[in-house]
């Protein structure tokens, strides 16, 4: 709480009982790798945004629901 904090989140594993960290680890499936490019762009701009217009700002922009 002393300081700001950027969370990038991952959603929850496809596969009910299935464990996080495998998932997260395994390889991206075709449509990942797809949307990756636009995944990191988005990224980018978050933190400029939060570098930028404040913490306040930037979460406004960039928290929603997924």
């Amino acid at each position: 709480d002393d300081f700001p904090r950027l969370r990038f989140g991952v959603g929850r594993p496809p596969r009910p009982g299935q464990d996080t960290a495998d998932w997260v680890l395994e390889d991206f499936s075709a449509e990942e790798k797809k949307a990756l490019p636009k995944r990191v762009e988005d990224a980018a701009r978050a933190i400029s945004s939060f570098v930028g217009a404040g913490v306040q700002a930037a979460m406004n922009q960039w928290n929603r629901e997924a």
